[in-house]
């Protein structure tokens, strides 16, 4: 299991690409999400609510890939009835409800929790992304 700790003095500039060996050692893997946790911590918090909305979109795309090509299912059973339901109700309902977060998250910006908040949910996404993507890649291999 991955542990990750923020310590803003260690290097930013440790961020391996190298997917193949990323995932086959978890001490590579806890450098990599290490790594990732002080760059979003260093984005600062109005950076971070733009990540999300952008985060967002691209989760919101792939999904749709995945699922309407019968290669995925949506792993939640509120969203997934949504998108067998209608496509496009579920890009517009997945859309509007994070951009809805971050309407909250930047009203309540002041507040630390806010602050925490948006480090977290850009840290989700982010891997979230990075898994959509591995398997972009792990499709375009085969």
């Amino acid at each position: 299991m991955a542990h990750v700790s923020l310590d803003l003095g260690s290097p930013v500039a440790y961020v391996s690409l190298d997917l193949g060996s990323l995932w086959s050692y978890p001490r590579r893997m806890q450098h990599f999400l290490h790594s990732l946790s002080v760059v979003i911590e260093l984005m600062g918090h109005e950076r971070r609510l733009k990540a999300l909305v952008l985060l967002n979109a691209l989760d919101t795309a792939a999904t749709l890939v995945w699922v309407l090509n019968g290669l995925a299912e949506e792993a939640n059973p509120l969203m997934a009835g949504i998108l067998h339901r209608s496509p496009c109700g579920f890009v517009l309902s997945k859309l509007a409800l994070v951009q809805l977060g971050v309407a909250l998250l930047w009203r309540f910006r002041e507040a630390p929790t806010a602050g925490h908040a948006s480090w977290v949910l850009c840290l989700m996404y982010s891997v979230l992304v990075g898994w959509h993507l591995v398997h972009v890649l792990w499709f375009a291999l085969l």
